[in-house]
Formats: structure tokens, C-alpha cells, sequence
């Protein structure tokens, strides 16, 4: 159950869909990467994106298996879908600190899926001469609002801080980062979420993620 104050952010949104039908029709894309292996607890990604299925029907959630191929039909679903803008999340081991991922890169892809396989010739395959893509998104200003809306309330984010990541990793994460900079015809951007301990938890992760959600429009 979401508490009031969430539930508040959210009633605002669909406001101010109301006030803009076009809105309406365009889908808030949140995808993640997960192969659940027996006896391990999932990723703090994965809980992240649990908790942001409880958004409701204007988002379209798409949990990824740690498979080229199936990054691949992903990606290509997500770009017939009319969306506002689409958020990938991964994690990453750097205590207390959200991390945004600005530019990828279309190569260089020899790390192994879940089924030893790698794309051909190590790439993500598309027609165009691109060397790196990066995010439409203005990192600088979002990472500067972020740090202010947390600021408001110091007692509730703790030493939870937000920073830029200039270049994704070559893994899976990567190859679907850059694959969405490429494919999918909105804003996007890699979001890193670091582990969920002690008073870094899902609901303050979330927190955040609904302020972008909500003021996405201004970063592109």
C-alpha cells in the first residue's frame, strides 16, 4: 500500500492528464534484468522495480531475461509502444548512491548471457554509424533537482545521494541501454540503484523515482 504523500504525487500526475488528454495514451517504460537463481535474493534493481508495479496501468513494466535475445524483442515492443519516456534500472555495489548512466556504446560485448551465448560480432545490430549515443535527458539539471528535493527532507533520504555516470558498462545492461538510446523514440535513461540497506530502501529509492517521474518532461 502506498502511503498518502505517494499516493498524492501520483493523483498529480493523472491531473495533469486530464488537463492534457494526449498524455493519456503514452506509457511510462520501466525495464530491469533479472534471472532469479535459487537460494539468492534478488537484486536491489529487481525490488525497486516490484514496488513500481504498484504505479498501475499508465506504466508497462518489462522484467528482461539475462539473454541478448531477449533484450533484443524486448527493445523492439518497447519501440511500438507510445511512451513518455523510458527508465532502465541496474544495480550497482556503491552504498547509498543512485547513479544516472548518460551515454552507451554499441560494441564491445564479449560478457556471456545465461546461455554462454553473445551478440554477433559482439554488438548490438542496427543500421547507422553511431560510435556512442547518449541521453537526450539533461543529467546535469535532474541530478541538481534531485539533490534539492532531497534536501527537504534530510531526516527521510539520509545519506542517500545521486550522481552521473558518464559511460555504461559493456554487460547486458549496457547493450540494452544503448539499444533504447537507438530504438526506442523517447527520453531514456540507466538508472544504477544501489544496495537496500539500513535507511536506503525501496520506498526511499522510490520516492525518488517518482520526483523524476513526475518533472520528466523538464530534462529533455
Amino acid at each position: 500500500m502506498m502511503e498518502d504523500d505517494a499516493e498524492g504525487e501520483i493523483g498529480d500526475m493523472l491531473s495533469m492528464c486530464n488537463r492534457q488528454p494526449f498524455l493519456m495514451s503514452l506509457y511510462s517504460i520501466f525495464t530491469v534484468i533479472d534471472e532469479p537463481v535459487e537460494g539468492k535474493q534478488p537484486s536491489s534493481a529487481v525490488f525497486v522495480y516490484e514496488e513500481l508495479a504498484k504505479f498501475g496501468d499508465f506504466c508497462k513494466l518489462f522484467k528482461m531475461e539475462e539473454s541478448y535475445i531477449n533484450v533484443d524483442q524486448v527493445v523492439q515492443e518497447i519501440a511500438n509502444i507510445q511512451s513518455r519516456y523510458a527508465i532502465h534500472l541496474s544495480s550497482h555495489s556503491l552504498k547509498n548512491t543512485i547513479q544516472i548512466v548518460r551515454t552507451a556504446f554499441p560494441n564491445g560485448y564479449t560478457q556471456n548471457d545465461k546461455n554462454g551465448n553473445v551478440p554477433e560480432g559482439n554488438k548490438v545490430k542496427f543500421d547507422g554509424d553511431e560510435t556512442v549515443m547518449k541521453t537526450t535527458v539533461d543529467c546535469e539539471q535532474l541530478v541538481k533537482d534531485i539533490k534539492e528535493f532531497m534536501e527537504e527532507d534530510r531526516q527521510k533520504y539520509g545519506e542517500l545521494e545521486i550522481q552521473i555516470i558518464e559511460e555504461s558498462e559493456r554487460n547486458l545492461d549496457g547493450y540494452a541501454y544503448f539499444s533504447f538510446l537507438k530504438f526506442v523514440p523517447c527520453g531514456t535513461i540507466h538508472l544504477r540503484i544501489p544496495p537496500l540497506k539500513e535507511s536506503c530502501t525501496k520506498e526511499v529509492i522510490n520516492k525518488v523515482i517518482e520526483r523524476i517521474m513526475r518533472s520528466f518532461w523538464k530534462y529533455c
